[in-house]
Parts: structure tokens; C-alpha cells; sequence
């Protein structure tokens, strides 16, 4: 049986993992680099110190999800916690997608959908409903 090469203990342990979490956790809040469009892993390795294969590990198994899966996740929480800013309100569907990072209407709709269970324009009618 071959083991997982992502086995925390195996590629990195329980202190690293921490440091490691709140590294990119930071990186994530305080640089927002997900917003950036083309944003590979490679980038966020330089922008968080962790080696790319750590960085891909830690997001499979803290996440689960791979790393494409899990930009797109941030850049929908993102439109969700601007959707009630005012310079948003004014903003179409591909303008609110494009803002975030995402490249194309397609990927923007269907990381929205996965990511929360509705399109993106009943989730923004149901958030302007509550308002």
C-alpha cells in the first residue's frame, strides 16, 4: 500500500502545519491575492514562504479542496462580503466576477453555485431582499 505523500506527519508536523495555516490565513486577509487573475500556486508560495507542495498539501487536507477550488471558494466569499457596498450595487454580474479575480462568466457562475447552492443573481436578489 502506498502512502499518501500528504500525510501531515510525513511531509511536515503539528507545529509547521499551525505556523503554515496561520501564514496563509494572514496572507489571504491582509493581501487579498486571490483577487488577482491567473493566481497559481506558485504565486501564493512566493507570497507566503511555503513551498508550493506544502502549500497544495495543507489545502487538500485542511480544505479539501484542490488549490483551483479553493481561489475560487475566496474569490466568492469575497463578492459575498461586498455585495452590499455601495460601489457594488451599480456593478453587473461579470463586473462583480471580474473584480474578484475571476476570468470568465462561466467559471464565476459555476464557482458560485458549488459554493453556495444558488446563481449568482438569486443569491445577490435574496441578499438585496434582506437588506
Amino acid at each position: 500500500m502506498k502512502k499518501d505523500p500528504c500525510q501531515g506527519h510525513l511531509l511536515y508536523g503539528r507545529d509547521k502545519r499551525n505556523a503554515y495555516l496561520q501564514t496563509l490565513e494572514k496572507t489571504l486577509a491582509d493581501q487579498q491575492p486571490f483577487l488577482t487573475k491567473g493566481y497559481s500556486i506558485k504565486d501564493l508560495a512566493e507570497d507566503t514562504g511555503i513551498p508550493a507542495h506544502h502549500l497544495s498539501c495543507l489545502i487538500n487536507k485542511e480544505y479539501q479542496l484542490n488549490f483551483q477550488n479553493f481561489i475560487n471558494f475566496q474569490r466568492v466569499e469575497y463578492v459575498k462580503s461586498q455585495i452590499h457596498q455601495e460601489e457594488w450595487k451599480q456593478l453587473s454580474l461579470e463586473g462583480m466576477a471580474w473584480q474578484a479575480g475571476f476570468t470568465s462568466r462561466t467559471t464565476f457562475f459555476r464557482a458560485f453555485i458549488k459554493n453556495t447552492g444558488k446563481a449568482p443573481s438569486y443569491y445577490l436578489g435574496d441578499a438585496h431582499h434582506k437588506v
